[in-house]
């Protein structure tokens, strides 16, 4: 199966993962909720990108995929930038801390 980057025009979820619905969540309400208190504290000018993110992942934990989405629309600029600095930056996670501690036990 060939997945696109998350933050192509296309939805990553359901080329990637078709079963899921695409109805929001609890989980993903809050989330929002949560993000969108952070951006009106922060402001929506671009150059706070990086203290909205560190914001979101203190709050989170990591960066959760539909905070990256509410930021890009927020601060007006392509998801994909989003997810660029996201991941240029080691400082960041894209992945709950506790996901995947089992694997090796």
């Amino acid at each position: 199966m060939v997945c696109l980057l998350p933050f192509q025009r296309r939805s990553w979820r359901m080329i990637c993962y078709p079963h899921l619905k695409r109805e929001m969540n609890q989980e993903e309400e809050a989330v929002k909720e949560k993000t969108e208190e952070i951006l009106k504290r922060l402001g929506n000018r671009a150059e706070t990108l990086i203290p909205i993110l560190q914001q979101i992942q203190a709050e989170f934990g990591y960066l959760p995929s539909p905070a990256m989405l509410e930021v890009a629309r927020f601060l007006k600029i392509p998801e994909i930038d989003v997810y660029s600095v996201a991941t240029f930056y080691n400082q960041f996670r894209l992945t709950p801390p506790d996901m995947g501690s089992n694997l090796y036990s």
